[in-house]
C-alpha cells in the first residue's frame, strides 16, 4: 500500500503522533512509532501538556493520535463518535468520518424499540465502521481489583470506572473467600 501510494525506504512516509505528556501515553507513542518505522512510516512524536493536547485533537489538529474512551455504558457512542453530525465542536467524530450508511446504520439502531433487534443494527454499524474507519483499535485494557479478603461489597464496572468505591467497606471478620 505505501508502495502504490508512492513511498519507498528512499521516500518514507511522514506522520507526525500528537500525544499527552503522561509517561505512559509516551512510551505508547514510543512502541506505536517504532513498530511503523519497521514498515517505512517515520513517525514524529510531539508530547503537549493534556489541555493543549486535547484542545488540537478537539479541533482536529492532528495527524494522529491515541486516547482511551471511558465511561462507555451504552452503543448510543457510535452516534457521538462516528455520525457525520458529530464532528467537532458537536461531538467526538475527531477523525471527521463522514459515511451516509454509517448515519443510517446509527439512526436505525437508536430507532428500534427491541433490544435483539437494536443489537442486530450495532453489530452492522460495528462491521461497517470495521471496514471504512480511519481508527485503528489497539487493545481494551483490562480493570482488575485485588484486595485482602476483609475488603468487601466493591464491583468492578465493565467500563472501567470507580463508582463502585461509593460501597466498599471492610469486614470486621475476615471472610473465608476471596471477593
Amino acid at each position: 500500500m505505501l508502495k502504490k501510494a508512492g513511498f519507498s525506504t528512499e521516500h518514507p512516509a511522514h506522520i507526525t503522533y500528537k500525544t499527552s505528556s503522561d509517561p505512559f501515553r509516551i512510551r505508547l507513542a514510543t512502541i506505536i512509532q517504532s513498530q511503523l518505522q519497521e514498515v517505512g512510516i517515520r513517525v514524529h512524536l510531539r508530547s503537549y501538556d493534556w489541555g493543549t493536547f486535547y484542545g488540537d485533537i478537539k479541533s482536529g489538529r492532528f495527524q494522529m493520535f491515541s486516547l482511551s474512551w471511558v465511561g462507555i455504558k451504552n452503543p448510543d457512542i457510535f452516534h457521538y463518535a462516528f455520525h457525520s453530525s458529530s464532528i467537532p465542536p458537536e461531538g467526538a467524530n475527531r477523525g471527521r468520518f463522514s459515511n451516509a450508511m454509517a448515519d443510517s446504520f446509527i439512526e436505525t439502531a437508536q430507532a428500534e424499540p427491541e433490544l435483539p433487534l437494536q443489537a442486530l443494527k450495532y453489530r452492522e454499524i460495528q462491521h461497517l465502521l470495521l471496514q471504512e474507519l480511519p481508527y485503528v483499535p489497539l487493545w481494551y485494557e483490562d480493570h482488575i481489583f485485588i484486595a485482602r479478603n476483609h475488603v468487601v461489597d466493591y464491583t468492578v464496572a465493565p467500563d472501567g470506572n470507580y463508582d463502585g468505591l461509593i460501597k466498599v467497606s471492610l469486614s470486621k471478620v475476615a471472610s473465608p473467600y476471596i471477593h
